[in-house]
């Protein structure tokens, strides 16, 4: 039977599909999706990673901010995006005479405010890390033991998620963001820039890679607290549960499997 993996060349997805690999043989495909929100040295790594396993491996070109409930940044953002992504994945799966396609959502991914697995539900996306029962922790303690480079890799969160929600995406906003993440590998930027809708915001050099403006903290409480109090429907999400995130991981990502 075929099978796939939503693969993005994160932790997760790298872990899934070598697994897969090693289950399925060639009977599994990689497919990612390329855009102006995934930045092209993350594409390279992914394409490199997947050549390194032996895996086949798609890339199909997308545009989300094509996309006017994506482009406008609603708080269920995610969802129109992996909606997206799950369409092409089916399309792609269907003429490969793929049978099933899986992602790589673990199950700390559950508790978050993730609008994306909504999408993933009515797409009969599979999630075989929550099936394990495997955690982040567990994710990388595995692939460790694999020797998979991306054990100890960090996060990286989607571009779009760099946006306050209700701030327009457009490419060019997309392209700044990028260009401030070449100034931070170069070692020249500030971790983890955001945008305001009008310039970036930049924390002061050094700081912490996690900090986030005041502005989206503020924002995203007012937004979880809404989430806990009227449950996930009232933002248009029917699984999502617990508290959210306003990072979503591995945004732009699937993978295929025969």
């Amino acid at each position: 039977i075929a099978r796939g993996d939503a693969y993005s060349g994160g932790v997760d997805s790298t872990f899934v599909l070598r697994v897969a690999r090693e289950e399925l043989g060639d009977r599994v495909v990689g497919l990612t999706t390329s855009s102006a929100s995934l930045p092209a040295h993350e594409l390279e790594e992914a394409r490199a990673m997947a050549r390194d396993m032996g895996v086949r491996h798609l890339v199909v070109s997308t545009d989300e901010v094509a996309i006017d409930d994506y482009a406008r940044n609603p708080a269920n953002r995610c969802y129109f995006c992996k909606s997206n992504l799950y369409a092409i994945c089916r399309e792609q799966g269907d003429a490969a005479g793929i049978a099933t396609i899986l992602d790589g959502v673990n199950l700390d991914d559950l508790g978050d405010f993730r609008p994306g697995l909504a999408a993933a539900s009515e797409r009969g996306i599979r999630h075989p890390l929550v099936e394990a029962e495997m955690t982040k922790a567990d994710v990388r303690a595995a692939s460790a033991a694999l020797l998979l480079p991306t054990a100890d890799k960090p996060a990286q969160p989607c571009l779009a998620s760099r946006f306050p929600y209700g701030t327009a995406i457009t490419h060019e906003r997309l392209h700044r963001v990028v260009r401030e993440r070449h100034r931070v590998r170069a070692g020249v930027g500030v971790p983890r820039c955001h945008h305001d809708g009008a310039r970036s915001l930049r924390g002061a050099p050094g700081a912490d890679a996690d900090a986030q403006p005041r502005e989206l903290h503020h924002e995203h409480e007012l937004l979880r607290r809404r989430h806990l109090r009227q449950g996930p429907g009232a933002l248009g999400d029917r699984t999502c549960v617990g508290e959210g995130k306003i990072v979503e991981a591995d945004q732009n990502v699937a993978a295929l499997a025969p």
